[in-house]
Formats: C-alpha cells, sequence, structure tokens
C-alpha cells in the first residue's frame, strides 16, 4: 500500500513583458497534473472524487493545479526563486486538498465503523437466537 504520494512535477513558464506604467513585469507561470502516483492510497478515492477537474489521456482522473510569481518594481529576477515559489504555492493547494480528503475519508470511515458495530452486534444478537432456539429443541 503506497503510504505516500510520489513528488509532484511542475511545469514552468517565464513571461516578461512591460505593463501600462512602462514597468518590466517577469512573471513564472506553473501547472501541475496531480494523478494517481500522487496521492496516497488511503484517500485516493475521496480525494478524486473530491477534487477532479480533469482526464489524462489514459482515461485517469487528475487535478490541474496553477500558480504564478510576479516580479516587478525593480526586484532582482532570478526564474530558479520565481519557479521555487511557484512550486511552493501549488505545495501548499495540493497539500491543503489532501487535508480535506483526509479529513472527509476518516468521517466516512468512521459512519463505516459505527455501521459494521450495528451489523456485527445484529449478527452476534442472531447467533446467540439461533443457538438458543437450537439448545430449546
Amino acid at each position: 500500500m503506497k503510504v505516500k504520494g510520489c513528488p509532484l512535477r511542475c511545469e514552468f513558464n517565464h513571461v516578461e513583458y512591460v505593463d501600462g506604467n512602462g514597468e518590466t513585469v517577469h512573471k513564472t507561470y506553473a501547472k501541475c497534473f496531480v494523478d494517481a502516483w500522487n496521492v496516497p492510497d488511503l484517500i485516493y478515492t475521496t480525494f478524486f472524487n473530491m477534487f477532479a477537474n480533469g482526464m489524462s489521456k489514459y482515461g485517469d482522473r487528475v487535478v490541474t493545479l496553477y500558480s504564478n510569481t510576479i516580479c516587478k518594481n525593480g526586484d532582482t529576477y532570478d526564474p530558479k526563486i520565481g519557479e521555487r515559489i511557484a512550486r511552493k504555492k501549488i505545495m501548499k493547494q495540493y497539500m491543503s486538498m489532501v487535508r480535506q480528503a483526509a479529513i472527509k475519508q476518516l468521517e466516512l470511515n468512521v459512519i463505516e465503523n459505527a455501521t459494521l458495530a450495528d451489523l456485527a452486534d445484529g449478527a452476534e444478537n442472531c447467533r446467540n437466537k439461533i443457538i438458543e432456539y437450537l439448545e430449546n429443541q
């Protein structure tokens, strides 16, 4: 059983333009596809039921995450720092989603546990009644 998912793979795109005030703006866009390899097995179904927003070319459900960073007003532009910040934003989104899915899965497990406990009690009562019936015959 996979307890921890594989690291996220992000794609980066760097854009430079001049805004309306004549300032040079550098943006780093990040895009990430979260698929079955990235999500722990324990919350896989719940995670994709809650957040899936697309399909992969193989027919699997995926979640696409986006982020960007902006460098302007005389900031020193470094594409590696922009990529690192954009990746951290995506990781923050992803970990928030994992947390939400884990809480939802925990709620579902508590409900299922109560249902199974009721089922076990009912089966034990039926077993005892059958044994009592057979002993009286």
